[in-house]
């Protein structure tokens, strides 16, 4: 598995991401998803948010016990929950065990707390720090490492990373195995193309000897106008045929 990011203080950039909650005790996992990393990762370090299993291991163990990776970033939100399905699958295929208690795919995208729920969290974030508790900082050099490795890191295989980037690698590979045409060979490919070839194709309205006589005509003075009257189709296709745009397997 390849990590992106480490994510370990707020920098102000919001992206859709696929991040991984690592305990550094027992290997323990957990993968979600987020379009602000850095204020997900505050909100699984509160000692307030316990209704999952993952945040009764943050109280268990300490925030410093845990390590939040991202290490998928989807072009759109609306990628996240198939990206978010695929890790938690991925995961539990190589036998890491996770705190996720579903298949993923669930969304956190529009939800939006009740106006009791915020008043009870005000209400217990003020308590903790009326008895001493304040939020984790982080040193500058964190941040400075974490905005180094933010810079620069596209989704688009091959076109802004190096030739032996690893998450490239992940991403071809995935894609070769959802989508057969990328495991074609050039022959397979050329016997398909030549299966649609002229008027082997379905939406064909001309054949090869139409396309002869009509070059024919051509070169004989036949004007565009003339030879889409004849032959029933637009004087953008002629123009294409005669200039050998379009038919040119036929000489």
């Amino acid at each position: 598995m390849v990590i992106l990011h480490t994510v370990s203080e707020r920098i102000k950039i919001n992206l859709p991401c696929i991040y991984i909650i690592t305990n550094k005790i027992n290997g323990k996992q957990y993968i979600g998803q987020t379009i602000d990393p850095f204020r997900r990762w505050k909100e699984h370090q509160s000692p307030t948010a316990d209704e999952f299993a993952v945040q009764h291991a943050f109280i268990k163990y300490g925030n410093d016990n845990f390590i939040f990776q991202i290490i998928e970033q989807p072009a759109t939100e609306n990628d996240l929950n198939e990206a978010e399905r695929w890790w938690i699958a991925h995961q539990r295929s190589l036998g890491r065990i996770l705190y996720n208690e579903t298949d993923g795919g669930d969304g956190i995208l529009g939800y939006h707390h009740t106006e009791n729920d915020k008043k009870r969290m005000s209400e217990i974030r003020l308590a903790l720090i009326a008895s001493g508790w304040t939020p984790p900082k982080h040193t500058e050099e964190w941040k400075t490492e974490v905005s180094k490795n933010m810079i620069g890191h596209k989704r688009n295989v091959g076109k802004v990373h190096s030739p032996d980037c690893g998450h490239c690698q992940i991403l071809r590979e995935r894609n070769a195995n959802n989508n057969p045409a990328l495991k074609m060979t050039i022959e397979t490919k050329k016997k398909m193309s030549d299966k649609k070839k002229g008027s082997k194709n379905n939406n064909a309205i001309m054949t090869e000897e139409k396309i002869i006589e009509l070059r024919q005509l051509a070169e004989q003075g036949m004007n565009s106008a003339e030879l889409s009257k004849l032959f029933g189709i637009s004087r953008t296709t002629v123009n294409d045929i005669r200039n050998y745009r379009s038919w040119k397997h036929i000489p």
